[in-house]
């Protein structure tokens, strides 16, 4: 199920959805006698964010934007070491961008706090766009982000035998995983 509301007010935007799972999950296909993958799914998502957008500066040469977000975030499933699991997340950004006649700037920095992750999770974009002639530029970007672990990197414990007496697989889920990160530039 999903569900989704806007509203807005002057240079103000709120958002709020929700998405619903509540099914089940595993393979189409096992060997008779393996371990049956399948168990039911329930998963909730509710994600809030209010943006606003001003234009600045005497010409009016500058968009600013800025907002913050929260998203809560829960599961229940088969195969985590707990029958449930809960998480709030945060986040934060501003944005300008200013139009200096033939060079753009645009700059962006995001704030986001994980439930796992004690640190900040910081992330930044800059792009420079040059106009060179008529219908031509040149863009410069350069950025940073990261992608934080999912529940089931987190939090799973599936056990699966093999046709191998005393030999099985266990997948255990981390929750001391750090974000995977990336650092951009193209040009």
């Amino acid at each position: 199920s999903h569900a989704r509301a806007d509203f807005g007010w002057g240079p103000l935007h709120a958002r709020a959805f929700y998405t619903g799972i509540d099914g089940s999950a595993g393979t189409w296909y096992y060997k008779t006698g393996a371990t049956n993958l399948g168990g039911a799914v329930n998963s909730d998502v509710l994600d809030t964010t209010i943006d606003g957008y001003w234009r600045l500066g005497q010409t009016g040469n500058h968009q600013l934007a800025a907002g913050v977000g929260y998203r809560y975030k829960t599961v229940e499933w088969d195969f985590l070491a707990e029958p449930s699991y809960q998480q709030h997340h945060l986040n934060g950004y501003i944005q300008d961008q200013a139009d200096l006649g033939p060079v753009i700037v645009n700059a962006a920095a995001r704030v986001d706090k994980h439930p796992l992750i004690t640190q900040p999770l910081p992330s930044a974009r800059l792009a420079l766009i040059v106009k060179v002639g008529e219908g031509r530029s040149v863009r410069l970007n350069g950025g940073t982000a990261f992608r934080t672990p999912t529940f089931m990197e987190s939090y799973s414990h599936i056990y699966i035998d093999t046709d191998t007496d005393g030999i099985y697989a266990l997948s255990h889920g981390d929750d001391d995983l750090l974000p995977e990160r990336i650092a951009a530039i193209e040009a």
